[in-house]
């Protein structure tokens, strides 16, 4: 028979640690950077002789909120990671 798994020794790995590090360095960009730019293009559009190509940006915004509860879960990750029995 195959032991059961024990919920404290799923959050010891070092899997779990790694991953709360991804998350606290995602965090610190994401706060960093709080928005992201996406110059779409539109199709020219040709009228006779004039020709136009209006280009908008369109800004994806991430709150600062998102990039701090992206951080605390890291860190909460990487604590108990640390955690033995």
């Amino acid at each position: 028979m195959d032991k059961p798994i024990r919920f404290a020794r799923l959050w010891g790995g070092p899997i779990v640690r790694v991953a709360g590090i991804v998350f606290v360095i995602l965090g610190g960009l994401i706060l960093g950077y709080q928005g992201v730019v996406n110059a779409a293009r539109a199709p020219v559009v040709a009228v006779g002789a004039a020709e136009t190509n209006p280009g908008r940006d369109t800004i994806l915004w991430i709150p600062p909120v998102v990039a701090w509860i992206v951080m605390v879960v890291g860190l909460l990750l990487i604590a108990l990671s640390g955690r033995r029995e």
